[in-house]
């Protein structure tokens, strides 16, 4: 799916050029807007995202997964050097008490685990 070139190159940018904030979708990816934006024009590199017509969050997916989770965040994730593991494990925790749904965000990371884990190690 992506070349390990361009994983490379992308690691050497810095975080605050990739995304502005872990909790507000507002104003991430903006490096690559810019890109977007400097090829096909502001209209479409700023359309709203769409979603898709599935709602994931009516799912148990994190409860029913919650051990390669942990296994993810615990030993693949610190690998990338990108991720909070601390806040990472207190998110899980909150959302398996029911506190507070994190299920997008942990599936984010999760995605990014088992991409990485197929990828390179």
């Amino acid at each position: 799916f992506l070349d390990k070139t361009i994983i490379e190159y992308s690691q050497n940018i810095p975080l605050s050029k990739k995304i502005t904030s872990f909790f507000s979708k507002k104003n991430n990816k903006w490096i690559l807007k810019q890109i977007l934006s400097s090829k096909i024009g502001n209209n479409l590199a700023k359309f709203k995202k769409m979603g898709y017509g599935y709602n994931i969050k009516h799912t148990n997916i994190i409860q029913d997964n919650k051990q390669e989770i942990k296994y993810s965040i615990e030993n693949i994730l610190p690998k990338l050097d990108l991720y909070n593991i601390p806040m990472l494990k207190q998110m899980l925790q909150t959302h398996l008490k029911g506190k507070k749904d994190y299920t997008n965000e942990l599936l984010e990371v999760i995605l990014v685990a088992t991409w990485y884990e197929e990828e390179f190690l």
